[in-house]
């Protein structure tokens, strides 16, 4: 009886000790839950570190963003905040692996421009790796670098699995093709030169290859460059065929402007001109493909996003609108922005910022008659749809929102992107793109 009178006094000591303990892990979290504004786990934004969301993005996968520079990833796996890159340097163009496992990005240091970085999809075990030509993850999760493939192991070791054809540009997104630019030169006096390039296809990195498209470029001295320079390409999926810009004359000056994209069903067939386009940002799904299109390097003139699959279609906007950003879904719905169409005029951030509050974005569901626009979404560009094709991370107002599904609202779950009210822009274009990947 004497012992279970001593058990009994110390459980109450150890009852009050806990309770206590509860207490004060009750007032830390309520004074946690104030400076969040409400909202239990939100990390809130400091000199050092940016805003995050992360109870808003759990089950929605990891999200990788560059804030003031630096690269961070906020998991909606395990609900943290991480930075990746080194402090003090510049990180952009990160992008996930196809199996979510791992990360890319660039980094520029003051003495070494464009480092190409591998890391944990968290954003842990972040080194530099040998870089040269075109990298980036294939279809099939290999890596290619400096020249290379490389399998990743588990541990996070590069094994090598082959070289990689100097010439290899792009590759179809499902692994069905390969693109690649070769060319032959001649020397003539006084400096000219003529070459013919030649973009050729095979379904395997190192298998045979088929002539789909030649041109020919000449340069004398007193003419200049006569002909287009072949520019970048981009493989359809399932052997349809390849979207590719040629740059009359060499000249980047026109080019940024918009140059024609042409697309090419079958090999040595005639390219049909698909519309102008500034860049060639487009989205691929399925049998489809949308981009925007409209020349002028005003981000607000002309612009007009498109949905292709046998023609190309504008999609219908009202007077003084223009469209653009278009993305399409895995269940073949289609996200796009709406905003104020305009004049060429200043383009100081006061102009970009008042032009980008005009932004809605709008979703066109398969079989739809007329698309709707989505509460809450001022601001919005460059949407990109989960791979379910249930949800959407798109830019708004420097920071990366959350559309959960396509009937909640939108959530707000990290920033900034830029630092304050600067946001590199040419003519009104911010390269949204380069600041984020999402792995859902």
């Amino acid at each position: 009886e004497a012992h279970q009178r001593t058990r009994r006094r110390r459980r109450r000591r150890w009852l009050t000790v806990a309770a206590a303990g509860i207490g004060v892990g009750a007032v830390a979290f309520a004074i946690v839950y104030a400076r969040a504004g409400g909202r239990p786990g939100v990390i809130a934004q400091t000199a050092s570190r940016p805003f995050a969301d992360p109870r808003a993005l759990l089950g929605h996968g990891e999200l990788a963003f560059v804030s003031r520079g630096r690269l961070w990833v906020l998991s909606g796996t395990g609900g943290h905040l991480r930075a990746a890159s080194p402090a003090g340097d510049q990180a952009s163009a990160p992008r996930f692996s196809p199996d979510g496992r791992w990360l890319t990005f660039t980094v520029s240091t003051d003495v070494g421009a464009g480092q190409f970085w591998l890391a944990r999809a968290d954003g842990t075990d972040g080194r530099r790796i040998p870089d040269t030509g075109i990298s980036g993850f294939l279809p099939d999760g290999r890596l290619i670098a400096a020249g290379h493939l490389w399998r990743i192991t588990a541990a996070g070791a590069l094994l090598g699995a082959g070289p990689v054809p100097a010439d290899l540009i792009a590759w179809a997104p499902d692994g069905s093709g390969y693109a690649f630019l070769d060319f032959t030169r001649r020397n003539g006096a006084n400096g000219s030169w003529s070459q013919t390039q030649r973009l050729e296809l095979s379904h395997r990195l190192l298998g045979p290859r088929t002539t789909w498209f030649s041109n020919r470029t000449s340069f004398t001295k007193a003419g200049g460059v006569d002909g287009g320079v072949f520019g970048s390409a981009l493989l359809l999926p399932g052997g349809r065929g390849v979207l590719f810009r040629l740059f009359p004359y060499d000249s980047v000056s026109l080019a940024a402007d918009g140059l024609p994209v042409y697309e090419l069903t079958r090999p040595g067939g005639p390219p049909r001109d698909i519309g102008t386009s500034v860049g060639m940002s487009v989205s691929i799904e399925g049998g489809a493909f949308a981009l925007t299109r409209g020349e002028n390097r005003y981000a607000w003139v002309t612009k007009s996003a498109s949905l292709c699959a046998t023609g190309c279609v504008a999609l219908p906007t009202p007077r003084g609108k223009l469209s653009l950003d278009p993305a399409l879904s895995a269940s073949g719905a289609l996200a796009y922005v709406q905003a104020r169409s305009g004049s060429e005029s200043t383009i100081g951030q006061s102009d970009v910022h008042r032009w980008y509050r005009t932004h809605r974005l709008w979703i066109l569901a398969p079989r739809a008659a007329k698309p709707r626009e989505i509460a809450g979404s001022a601001g919005a560009a460059v949407p990109v749809w989960s791979a379910d094709g249930r949800s959407i991370v798109y830019v708004a107002d420097d920071a990366l929102w959350l559309l959960p599904s396509l009937g909640e609202q939108p959530v707000r779950v990290a920033a900034p992107l830029f630092e304050a009210n600067v946001w590199p822009n040419f003519y009104g274009e911010v390269d949204w793109p380069s600041q984020f990947a999402w792995s859902s």
